[in-house]
């Protein structure tokens, strides 16, 4: 099982969107359903 990551998907006009990944290829599905130009898994707070 692998384990969910959120990612941050940033949109052309600067705005962002938050998924939660489980397998990596859906990054590029979510990549391009929110026609993203950018994406980058979210960073854990400490």
């Amino acid at each position: 099982m692998t384990k969910p990551v959120e990612y941050e998907f940033t949109l052309p006009d600067g705005s962002k969107r938050y998924e939660i990944v489980i397998e990596r290829k859906d990054v590029f599905t979510f990549q391009k359903m929110h026609a993203a130009v950018s994406a980058k898994p979210v960073e854990a707070k400490p």
